[in-house]
């Protein structure tokens, strides 16, 4: 998230009008658990038991296009939408954001 919020920031400070393409690849998660929703939702412990672990070494969240007026929240939403993805999850489950893909934590 921040991530994109400081890259925003240099967009802005350079005023940049190119896109550019962001993924993320994350590696040694094999066996890796990855849980719904967010520590404090009911049962967020009980689900450690449920939740199938990651099989692969690594995982690639796959290339986004990114525009030069991109959001930075949208943008961290959608490549964790990818990657929550990989888990079988959907949009729902992800924390942090709200139903306008505005992050909660900031």
């Amino acid at each position: 998230m921040n991530f994109f919020r400081l890259a925003r920031a240099v967009y802005d400070y350079l005023q940049l009008d190119c896109g550019v393409e962001a993924q993320l690849h994350l590696y040694g998660i094999k066996e890796f658990l990855l849980k719904p929703y967010h520590p404090e939702a009911i049962g967020y412990l009980d689900r450690v038991f449920h939740q199938p672990r990651y099989a692969r070494d690594e995982l690639r969240s796959g290339a986004i296009q990114v525009p030069a007026d991109f959001d930075p929240d949208n943008l961290a939403l959608r490549v964790l939408e990818r990657v929550y993805g990989r888990f079988g999850y959907k949009r729902e489950h992800i924390p942090f954001f709200d139903e306008h893909g505005k992050f909660l934590l900031a």
